[in-house]
């Protein structure tokens, strides 16, 4: 054993020294072997990890060279204890890098010391920044380590817990659980804990997964059906096979995979009692449940000690005939019959010969199916019976997953033959869908369903759209499913140039918009067919729109029964449920997904429309539908109001005046009307373009004005969608374009009042925007204005200069001069006042450019350079290596730059790329 010796007070004080250059203490810490050094450390209270750094992505995690130290050395420390007492005091870290190099070192310690550091790995976990980082291995292993002492169990129980605990839609409309740990992540725990967690601990393992799956169960199918006296779960719907790990999307999904590699390793484990595994499995009551206890029995097919079981379960009737086991069933059978005895391979062929009869129907192929697993093993009246049935079916079918496994829950089967509907006349066709019902005896995921009849009769719309628009009415009193597949199949043709016979497609159009919902009568099964109207109406919106949008759009004197179909799917369409006016950010989500408020839109497209044939005014009645839809008092669903602020500015090109007489009505006093002020003007600050007409702009500086006065500068800016950036980007665009100048009172009271993370997102927004090809040269122009006003604003007020690092992306654009940003460059990556852009990752394109002026630029070149290297403080050196090449290259050419060239390589050949040293030497 390697014989250390404690650290010397010199060689102390040296690190003392060292530690005030943080690519020196890299250095050292990377090489460093001897454990004791750990002591010295924490004598000197020097053990202070870094805590997390909150970066405009979000949350950043510095590394520490000594966790890293820590975790090499741990196990060859001579204290087990004393490290063990490091490690309790660093436990309270929020860093997550910080965190994984301490789970590595307690999996190098001694198991009978870890017992009061595990609870701190489970406080970890339930960290939202756990998700960061790829933690299954390192869980699994350390929970395999801790295993080896028994006093460990109750915490690594805890761990195991909470890394598999799944978090739930807070809405509470949505069920699906979705997994804490990503399907990577639980893939690669999954495959660790195979390797080594199932000696010991694979029951402990699997106990925790299925206590979490009961949970997932029970919330995501409250009212599960029972079959055959199992809870009905889907599991075979999307998790066919369990092992795969394709679509790992779900709660469910995820901890089904994790309980069948749980199986998988119990199976193969000779010292695992099988019968302890049954029962976990047993005490679940679905049939995932049983689906995984068939697989168990199949992996053991050969213990002697489950022969029992096997058969019992094999001879079930109920269980060989439940098409949801229909996998686990086949294999179980194909590979442990051989190994039974006669009475009870005769109980099993019984057992499958009244499953069979129990059938519906195709009793018999299914028969054949389950026989051909085993016909080797077939004699006397079984085995004529498989060659009879042989001769008749020919080749066994390969077994298919009882659920198509592509997201919907069976193939859309149409109940007519192929081809035949391309037969039937548009009449035959309606009179067919009207007389055909649903088979009652067949399984829903074997039998057709109105949407493959309605997939049959769109094909047809589609390619003979002038017959079944003569024949519209004849659908009108049709399901949802088909009255929605006409009118889409007559969109399609529409959009594609189509003609069509409006007058009878505008009765259809508004007998749709009338029919009244009636709660539960399409909900048979809505993987079968559409369980509302809504389907329907917003396909016959979209016709609307197609029609009079079309090149061919239909004749002038069809215009009032347009409008009366539009006002008709306004007044009975639906709202989403509980959308209402207290949810103003979905506003516009529900405006553009509830037919009541799409059609608004579809009202917008009828004004662009009567405005290509000439519109004076506004007609009298559609004043009074968009007066009345805004009006806070009688319409409370923030979605009309939504939709006519996305689309403002294109509805001042029908009528610029009418617009502007609208927009009180748009925005209403924000005093008495607070949630739908707030809900229009999310709705345009987000989505409608910020470069309205001129009589809009004009209009709605007051708009603007109250927002910016809106502005809380302790707001925390979120997503690009926030009001607040939005409002920046409006203002700051109409600056950029010409509509408004850089003293603009709106624009200068915004970025005296704009949160501090809002205003580098700006400048970032700016120089992202300059790699677009149609800008006209004065944008540019008005751009450099717009960073130098900030720079003096900046140095007159004492702001925070990091805003001014943006200017890298002004850089990397490659559209400005290098006689402006030159000069600018290194002291705007140098303006860093507080530490979140600390150890910023430069931009390649911004580096790739400083080094292509470098030979005629060699000082400013080599400056921004020094600037980079020196504040990448984590070693993201990959990313510029190239140009850093070039620009030293060209400094060691200048006599008076050679020194600092030098330095530069030197300090890249030190932290780790050697290719630097030579050019360091130079």
């Amino acid at each position: 054993m390697t014989s250390w010796q404690k650290p010397t007070p010199d060689q102390i004080s040296q690190f003392r020294l060292l530690a005030l250059r943080p690519e020196e203490e890299r250095y050292f810490f990377a090489r460093l072997q001897n454990p004791l050094w750990l002591d010295a450390l924490y004598d000197i209270k020097a053990l202070m990890p870094p805590p997390p750094v909150t970066v405009e992505e979000g949350t950043s995690y510095p590394h520490w060279p000594i966790s890293r130290f820590i975790a090499r050395i741990a196990g060859s420390h001579p204290d087990q204890a004393f490290v063990a007492t490091v490690l309790a005091g660093l436990a309270q870290t929020k860093n997550v890098a910080v965190q994984g190099d301490l789970m590595e070192a307690m999996t190098s310690l001694q198991p009978n010391v870890l017992t009061n550091l595990l609870p701190a790995v489970a406080d970890w976990l339930r960290e939202p920044g756990a998700a960061l980082w790829t933690r299954g291995r390192a869980v699994a292993r350390l929970a395999d380590h801790a295993l080896r002492d028994s006093r460990n169990t109750p915490p690594v129980r805890v761990i195991l817990s909470t890394y598999l605990q799944s978090k739930w839609d807070d809405r509470g409309d949505s069920p699906s659980g979705v997994p804490t740990t990503e399907s990577q992540d639980a893939t690669e725990f999954a495959d660790e804990f195979a390797g080594g967690l199932v000696e010991s601990g694979g029951e402990l393992f699997l106990g925790v997964v299925l206590e979490h799956m009961g949970a997932v169960l029970e919330r995501e199918f409250p009212t599960a059906r029972l079959v055959n006296g199992l809870k009905e779960d889907y599991s075979s719907t999307f998790r066919w096979d369990m092992s795969s790990v394709e679509r790992l999307s779900n709660a469910g999904d995820l901890l089904t995979f994790m309980a069948s590699r749980a199986v998988d390793a119990l199976a193969s484990s000779a010292s695992q009692n099988p019968g302890t595994v049954i029962r976990l499995l047993d005490g679940g009551g679905w049939i995932i449940h049983q689906r995984l206890a068939l697989r168990f029995l199949t992996l053991r097919s050969g213990d002697d000690d489950i022969r029992d079981e096997t058969c019992s379960r094999l001879a079930n009737p109920d269980l060989a005939r439940l098409p949801q086991l229909r996998r686990e069933y086949d294999e179980l059978l194909g590979a442990a019959f051989a190994g039974v005895g006669e009475q009870e391979s005769a109980e099993i062929l019984s057992s499958l010969g009244v499953a069979a009869e129990l059938r519906s129907e195709d009793s018999e192929r299914w028969l054949y199916e389950r026989l051909a697993l085993i016909s080797e093993h077939l004699t006397g009246d079984w085995a004529q019976r498989f060659s009879a049935y042989a001769e008749r079916f020919g080749a066994p079918r390969e077994p298919t997953p009882p659920l198509s496994i592509q997201w919907k829950a069976q193939p859309e089967q149409s109940p007519l033959e192929a081809g035949k509907a391309g037969d039937m006349s548009a009449a035959h066709l309606a009179a067919f869908a009207r007389d055909w019902t649903l088979p009652e005896d067949e399984e829903p995921w074997e039998r057709p369903n109105w949407r493959g009849l309605a997939e049959d009769i769109k094909g047809q719309v589609r390619a003979r759209p002038a017959e079944f628009s003569i024949a519209a009415h004849l659908f009108a009193d049709l399901n949802p499913t088909v009255v929605a597949a006409v009118l889409g199949g007559l969109k399609d043709a529409v959009s594609s140039g189509d003609l069509i016979d409006w007058m009878p497609t505008l009765d259809l159009l508004k007998k749709t918009a009338e029919r009244e919902e009636t709660s539960g009568e399409y909900a048979d099964l809505s993987v079968e067919q559409d369980s509302s109207w809504s389907v329907a109406r917003s396909e016959g919106l979209h016709l609307i729109e197609a029609g009079l949008g079309s090149d061919e759009s239909p004749p002038a004197e069809l215009a009032p029964l347009f409008w009366e179909a539009i006002e008709l799917f306004a007044a009975r369409g639906r709202a989403p449920d509980g959308v209402v006016a207290e949810q103003p950010r979905d506003s516009v989500f529900a405006a553009l997904n509830a037919t009541q408020s799409r059609a608004v839109y579809t009202s917008m497209v009828y004004l662009w429309w009567l405005r290509g044939r000439g519109l004076g005014r506004v007609p009298e009645e559609v004043d009074g539908f968009f007066r009345r839809i805004l009006n806070p008092q009688s319409e409370p669903f923030i979605g009309m109001r939504a939709a006519v602020a996305h689309r403002l500015p294109q509805l001042a090109y029908v009528d610029a005046d009418w617009t502007v007489g609208l927009l009180p009505d748009v925005f209403p006093d924000r005093a008495d009307w607070t949630e739908h002020w707030d809900a229009a003007w999310y709705a345009y600050v987000r989505y409608a373009t910020p470069l309205p007409p001129e009589p809009i702009l004009k209009a709605m500086e007051g708009y603007y004005t109250h927002a910016v006065q809106l502005i809380d500068p302790g707001h925390e800016v979120g997503s690009e969608g926030d009001p607040v950036l939005q409002l920046g980007m409006h203002l700051v665009l109409m600056y950029l374009h010409g509509m408004i100048k850089l003293d603009h009172r709106n624009l200068v009271a915004f970025f005296n009042r704009a949160p501090e993370a809002a205003r580098p997102r700006i400048l970032d927004w700016i120089g992202r925007m300059a790699e677009q090809d149609d800008l006209p040269t004065d944008w540019f122009e008005r751009a450099q204005k717009f960073f130098e006003w900030r720079e003096r604003e900046i140095a007159a007020s004492g702001l925070d200069r990091t805003e001014l690092r943006k200017l890298g992306w002004f850089v990397a654009s490659g559209r400005f001069q290098v006689q402006w940003w030159g000069r600018r460059l290194p002291d705007a990556l140098k303006a860093a006042t507080n530490r979140s852009e600390a150890g910023f990752i430069p931009l390649d394109d911004m580096m790739n450019r400083v080094a292509d002026i470098s030979e005629d630029e060699p000082a400013m070149a080599l400056e921004v350079l020094e600037v980079v290297v020196s504040q990448a403080e984590w070693g993201w050196h990959g990313l510029y290596l190239d140009p850093a090449r070039t620009i030293i290259t060209q400094a060691i050419e200048v006599p008076d730059l050679r020194f600092r060239a030098r330095q530069v390589a030197d300090r890249l050949a030190r932290d780790g790329h050697d290719e630097f040293e030579q050019l360091a030497a130079n």
